[in-house]
């Protein structure tokens, strides 16, 4: 391969906080972690839990086998879930202390930059600091929304109310909010005046579905114009790798919602599509090919194509506008989420460009060009106000 990208940053633009909790896990906790399917047994302590099947499906996961891989090379151990289980937790030592030089050491290895963090947490608990670089963070504002949805007698008051709960967390340092409006009422929105939703708003306290999708769809389209006027972006999130518990998972598709911007009444809105809007992936291509203020995000997605990472990479980077591509681990609580996710992904973006360089589409110049704004450049400049 022409290309060799191990040294370079990298932006994790969707995480969580980490299990700060767990200086020791069990095998069976490490396979847990990378389980986005039914969970139908339980522990030992009444919680839902893959069954013992589902964890011996698990090892097989190809995104397993390469994590397992990448921890084998990294300790010197063998290739199996056992053994990078018992060197991870001889390498943390069971402390907490143990946990952030581990986690340190990981991030420093990939050259992991900065991090976007979701998180239900209030500004500057101290869990948030668990990511050893600068983190950005997200605001949660459909957790606002649903409370105001049932304590609001308006909807000119839930919309006062949750703008006002917004500006308070922008100005706290929040630079972006996130919902999910493809999973709640589908992505094929449509517009609703706030007359209207002021009209269906009672129905939509009743439970009425119909009305409840109206109201939302109204809120969205306000809180696109604030997102515009306050200079954060709005992160929704897309796609499904947990197809056996969403039902309605072809209103995930973000084509949909190509219509209801399609006036370019949002233009100045950052909007980024999270998670690469699995298995919709070349759509999400195509409205970032279309849309000049979406940004398609690969976290979740990235580390779950597994093996087949490097194809879905030159599928996107043939179509999408390389400087609106964000990259990402999506990862929930998993010390190793990012540290794999950038491996992988400088891996797979090497042998693309470098057949895009020997394929003639590019030079060598514009290649690397293109791989460091995918890396990190692109999220960097995104979020270069804060």
């Amino acid at each position: 391969m022409l290309f060799d990208f191990s040294n370079e940053n990298f932006y994790d633009n969707h995480t969580h906080v980490l299990d700060m909790d767990k200086p020791v896990i069990t095998v069976d906790q490490f396979l847990k972690s990378y389980n986005h399917g039914t969970m139908s047994a339980r522990d030992e302590n009444g919680a839902k839990f893959p069954s013992q099947k589902h964890l011996a499906s698990l090892r097989e996961l190809p995104m397993v086998l390469q994590l397992v891989h990448f921890m084998a090379e990294r300790f010197g151990c063998e290739e199996t879930v056992e053994a990078v289980v018992e060197a991870r937790n001889k390498a943390i030592g069971g402390t907490e202390e143990g946990i952030r030089k581990y986690v340190q050491s990981l991030y420093d290895e990939e050259h992991i930059v900065a991090s976007t963090l979701e998180s239900e947490l209030p500004w500057g608990d101290p869990l948030t600091a668990c990511i050893p670089n600068k983190v950005n963070r997200l605001f949660r504002f459909e957790d606002v929304y649903f409370e105001l949805l049932k304590s609001e007698e308006t909807f000119a008051s839930l919309m006062t109310k949750l703008e006002e709960a917004i500006r308070t967390a922008v100005s706290q340092g929040f630079m972006g909010i996130k919902g999910h409006i493809g999973e709640r009422y589908g992505f094929d929105a449509y517009l609703v005046t706030p007359q209207e939703a002021e009209k269906a708003f009672r129905d939509a306290k009743a439970g009425n579905y119909e009305a409840q999708r109206a109201v939302y769809y109204a809120m969205f389209d306000q809180i696109l114009y604030l997102c515009a006027e306050l200079g954060i972006s709005i992160h929704v999130h897309t796609g499904s790798t947990g197809m056996r518990s969403h039902k309605g998972v072809y209103k995930h598709d973000p084509v949909l919602l190509a219509p209801f911007l399609g006036d370019t009444r949002h233009e100045k809105t950052n909007i980024v599509l999270l998670h690469g809007a699995f298995p919709f992936t070349r759509n999400a291509a195509i409205m970032a090919y279309n849309f000049c203020n979406i940004y398609v995000d690969f976290s979740q997605t990235l580390p779950w194509q597994g093996m087949g990472m490097a194809a879905m990479f030159k599928e996107v980077l043939a179509q999408a506008p390389h400087n609106q591509i964000l990259l990402g681990s999506g990862q929930h609580g998993a010390f190793e989420g990012s540290w794999a996710a950038a491996k992988a992904s400088k891996i797979a973006l090497a042998k693309v460009f470098s057949d895009f360089v020997e394929d003639g589409y590019m030079s060598k110049d514009r290649a690397l060009k293109s791989a460091r704004q995918v890396l990190s450049e692109n999220a960097l400049r995104l979020y270069q106000g804060f």
